[in-house]
């Protein structure tokens, strides 16, 4: 099994507040489902988060032969597995400060050097990565624009950053019907898998709670990144954006 490089982190029993999750709380929340995340994400999504991340592993490597990649809240590892599966000889990094969830990643992909640390401090050189991804996690940052100037930092100039994340419902019918499964259905799903549905109540509230997709790329270009249309799928439940690092940025 591959090492994985510890930070020692310290967690909470209180779940994140939706719109402004607490560091702390985040990571002993993941700490907890870890077990049965992988579970849970076939099971709410239909098996669909799979085809997601192999759409997000593809944005990310796209015209790239050898990247060196870092999957930021790289969780149990599975788009790691997927830009592994698109891209063999890519250098592959991944970073989390929940270590339940670094310990499943090191099982699902051997390949993967993974670090344990906070996306608001990275333990990188700067221009270290061709690519940074991160799926499902921008929402958990306690601090958007902090943790998109860290990204922007170890991005070299021309670098990309390929973002997955749950987009807030629409208006109309579809929405109302998402709205419904979200808010009531998935947390009683979840308590019969999960050691902890308050985490599954958590998600559809910070998804609401998330900032339109305006605002969202108005902060990547504060922090010095070049956002490009962002990519709708699963019928708008999952936005797929995409970011590049100008090429004069140091």
């Amino acid at each position: 099994m591959p090492r994985v490089q510890t930070t020692k982190l310290r967690g909470a029993d209180a779940a994140p507040t939706p719109g402004a999750p607490e560091a702390r709380q985040v990571r002993a929340m993941f700490d907890r489902i870890a077990g049965r995340y992988d579970l849970l994400n076939r099971l709410l999504s239909g098996t669909l988060d799979r085809s997601w991340r192999r759409r997000a592993a593809a944005a990310a490597l796209a015209g790239l032969a050898r990247p060196r990649v870092l999957d930021l809240c790289t969780g149990t590892g599975d788009v790691a597995a997927a830009l592994r599966a698109a891209r063999p000889e890519a250098v592959l990094f991944g970073a989390d400060f929940s270590m339940e969830m670094l310990r499943r990643a090191a099982r699902k992909e051997r390949g993967l050097r993974l670090v344990a640390a906070d996306a608001l401090a990275l333990p990188f050189a700067a221009a270290a990565f061709d690519v940074v991804t991160v799926a499902f996690g921008v929402r958990n940052f306690s601090d958007r624009g902090r943790a998109f100037a860290e990204i922007a930092r170890v991005l070299k100039p021309r670098g990309r950053l390929v973002i997955l994340e749950f987009a807030p419902a629409r208006r109309g019918l579809f929405g109302a019907c998402r709205r419904l499964y979200c808010g009531f259905l998935l947390p009683r799903i979840a308590a019969l898998c999960a050691q902890s549905p308050a985490a599954y109540r958590y998600l559809p509230a910070s998804v609401d709670r998330f900032p339109p997709p305006a605002e969202l790329l108005a902060e990547l270009e504060r922090a010095g990144l070049r956002p490009e249309a962002p990519q709708s799928l699963a019928f708008g439940v999952v936005a797929l954006c995409s970011a590049l690092k100008d090429a004069n940025s140091a």
